[in-house]
């Protein structure tokens, strides 16, 4: 929160950097240093992971600071005048502090439970995670996004989310990026892999919300490959994605003629198959897709050596790595969630996987699990970019790649603190709403229920699914209850 304040004074980053520098100079009273000790002690004491090369730009703009032969000196500290950094995050934790206390009383009033210390704790680590963007897999989400949007007329909270939001997105800019004089263009060739769910996002299938947040991405995607002679961004789908996507509107058309019935929870379904009253329509959406893709330029890979001799030694899989992930994310197999990165790894090859700039490929994928995967400390080393990553990931590396800046009232979407609890509920409700669906066919299967049943709690849980930008504040109890049926 605080990197984000500063923002607005210095509009620069290599001048919030500089700030935080200045102020650590002051409260050590640091008269000489090197380039290193300086730099380890600005990430030890505000936990960040700043390169060397960013801090010394930052450096450079001190004019107290004076170098010689390597090694930094600061004249005359006692009469510099500090810029207050640890008072401004004295003030932003109480206020986050008081955030807090009231996410413990809306869980204590929802479950109707006393909270002890370790659940707090557990719930003080949802909700960093939530607001630091990491991994929606966590224990308190649900209730962490339902009060963010019980309290969404409140414009001061949410400010204040935001705020913390906007910072994380400077910083990971930054802690992903070499060479920050580069900020305002994009100069390296990316190819962007999209997966079968984020594709239907760009149709709309699954909403308008989804669908506005790819588009904010591949606007920017646009405005660079609009700048240099050549395209710089690639978007492409596996030839497997397209085999799924075969599969889903051949499933659609089982459906109508009624040998099967949808998943009231799959979304992109019931959008296809809504106007549809013949296979015939059903092939006419198909087409239509397709269309969407190839006139937006993106196109079916055509790849066809990834498991080529030469490519073995950029395998990522093997039996060990499937049993140790599996085990230390529950997941039964991550077989199929590994074969798309496997694909990528092949195709980075030996990338600077450090800098976002120059890993060359990359997965877009709207799968939770593909991404646990990706992040996962046994495929993905300390300071690499991931294998695969998610619409907000992607849009904020843009987002900051281009210098957008703040103030513009231009925000992508998904720098909304709203949007992303909408979103995670949704997924979560729809999630439960097709555990139930699940449990029914099987009571069908067993004899246990009839048919006229089947229709009846089918219809039911119709009613119960939501897109992320149905999930409304006066809903928020009931959704709750659905979800914690499951």
């Amino acid at each position: 929160a605080v990197f984000r304040e500063l923002y607005d004074s210095q509009k620069d980053v290599y001048g919030i950097i500089s700030e935080f520098l200045k102020e650590l100079i002051i409260n050590s009273a640091l008269h000489q240093f090197n380039l290193t000790e300086i730099t380890n002690l600005l990430n030890e004491t505000y936990d960040f992971n700043i390169p060397e090369a960013v801090v010394k730009t930052s450096i450079n703009r001190l004019n107290f600071i004076k170098k010689n032969q390597g090694l930094y000196t600061a004249e005359n500290i006692a009469q510099l005048k500090s810029n207050n950094i640890l008072e401004k995050q004295l003030i932003i934790q109480q206020n986050n502090n008081l955030l807090i206390d009231g996410l413990f009383n809306f869980i204590k009033d929802s479950k109707k439970v006393e909270l002890s210390e370790s659940e707090k704790e557990k719930i003080v680590n949802s909700f960093c995670s939530f607001i630091l963007g990491e991994t929606d897999e966590y224990e308190y989400s649900d209730f962490v996004s339902a009060y963010i949007i019980t309290n969404n007329k409140n414009k001061e909270f949410i400010d204040q989310l935001n705020t913390i939001k906007e910072g994380v997105v400077l910083y990971s800019g930054i802690k992903y990026t070499s060479n920050l004089n580069d900020i305002g263009s994009w100069n390296t060739e990316l190819t962007i892999f999209i997966d079968t769910e984020v594709l239907f996002h760009f149709a709309g299938y699954n909403g308008e919300l989804y669908q506005s947040l790819f588009n904010d991405f591949f606007s920017f995607v646009k405005e660079i490959n609009q700048r240099p002679k050549k395209k710089l961004i690639q978007l492409k789908y596996f030839r497997e994605v397209k085999d799924e996507i075969e599969r889903f509107y051949k499933k659609a058309e089982f459906i109508i003629e009624g040998k099967g019935k949808a998943d009231p929870s799959v979304t992109a379904m019931t959008s296809i198959l809504k106007g549809c009253s013949s296979p015939s329509d059903i092939i006419m959406k198909k087409t239509k897709f397709y269309n969407l893709l190839r006139a937006n330029g993106i196109l079916e890979d055509d790849y066809s050596n990834y498991f080529a001799e030469y490519n073995y030694k950029y395998n990522i899989i093997d039996q060990q790595i499937i049993k140790n992930v599996s085990e230390s994310l529950g997941i039964e197999d991550i077989t199929d969630y590994l074969r798309f990165l496997n694909f990528i790894s092949i195709h980075r090859k030996e990338a600077n996987c450090n800098n976002f700039d120059n890993v060359g490929f990359i997965l877009l994928t709207g799968n939770t699990n593909t991404l646990r995967v990706a992040w996962d400390e046994k495929i993905k080393k300390q300071g690499n970019v991931p294998l695969a990553t998610d619409l907000n990931f992607l849009t904020n590396k843009f987002w900051f790649k281009l210098n957008k800046g703040f103030g513009t009232n231009s925000y992508p979407k998904s720098f909304d603190i709203i949007t992303k609890a909408q979103i995670v509920l949704s997924t979560h409700l729809n999630k439960s709403v097709s555990q139930q669906f699940d449990d029914l066919q099987l009571k069908f299967k067993n004899k246990e229920i009839t048919e006229e049943e089947v229709v009846a709690t089918i219809a039911a849980l119709r009613t119960q699914a939501r897109k992320p930008e149905e999930i409304k504040e006066d809903e928020i109890s009931d959704i709750l209850g659905t979800i914690s049926e499951t």
